[in-house]
């Protein structure tokens, strides 16, 4: 089953394109949000790996969030999406495929603030398995490119942005890119303010770099920094019922499973 963004047709594309231009100014300051409960956790240790540290978690919880899932898709889905990234299929798969379904389901009876709800109004007429499909496109894909983002524009803030002039952007619908560089841009403001003495742990000739991605991304980034100990501001991460959009009127939608 198709993964991402790269190959899906236009009516694909043009699906997801609609339904992210559906989101409003709320989302920067999710993402801020939950930019700054990641580094909060690992603040005081004064040492981490920031693309399966903050990179990875940002982007995944970020797009869940925006999905309309609360914590109860949490394991499941971050568990099994992240496996289609790599290439494991199998059960992950199916478990991704019934996680998602379970929501639409759930949205089309009472929708939200959020994206799956606005995939199923703006596909009325489509079964409901369809629907879930687009979820899954979706989100993988912004995994897969708000991922790729932070680490490279993580990567340029510690090494230097010569390295990136030359990596080309893949074409991708303006929404999705202008989501993925919300999140570079934001994850890189909310770490360099929190952690400005931030640092690479290694020399920078001994980093590896994915050549399966653009933009050019580290495969990793140990990094040190003064250990910081902030106030305990609770768990952004499942904010009380978020709202990313309009609500959606549940009317005229179809049953068919």
């Amino acid at each position: 089953m198709q993964t991402t963004l790269a190959g899906a047709s236009d009516r694909d594309q043009s699906r997801i394109a609609q339904v992210l231009g559906q989101l409003g100014p709320g989302v920067s300051a999710y993402v801020a949000q939950i930019a700054d409960d990641l580094i909060e956790e690992f603040g005081p240790s004064g040492q981490t790996e920031l693309i399966r540290r903050y990179a990875e978690p940002l982007a995944q919880l970020v797009m869940m969030g925006l999905l309309g899932m609360d914590e109860r898709y949490a394991a499941r889905v971050g568990q099994s999406a992240a496996a289609q990234l790599v290439g494991v299929n199998g059960r992950a798969s199916a478990r991704l495929d019934d996680a998602l379904l379970e929501l639409v389901q759930e949205k089309a009876k009472i929708p939200g603030g959020d994206l799956t709800s606005w995939l199923i109004h703006h596909g009325r007429s489509e079964p409901r398995r369809e629907t879930a499909r687009l979820a899954r496109l979706l989100l993988l894909a912004g995994l897969e490119r708000g991922t790729a983002r932070i680490s490279s524009a993580l990567g340029a803030r510690l090494i230097g942005p010569h390295r990136y002039q030359q990596a080309a952007r893949p074409p991708l619908p303006s929404a999705v890119g202008a989501l993925a560089d919300l999140l570079a841009e934001t994850a890189v403001k909310r770490i360099a303010a929190a952690l400005p003495d931030l640092r690479l742990r290694v020399p920078t000739q001994e980093l590896l770099w994915r050549s399966d991605v653009a933009p050019q991304c580290p495969e990793s980034l140990p990094v040190v920094f003064k250990p910081v100990r902030f106030p305990l501001s609770g768990d952004p991460r499942w904010l009380p019922e978020p709202t990313f959009t309009t609500v959606p009127s549940a009317e005229g939608r179809s049953s068919e499973p």
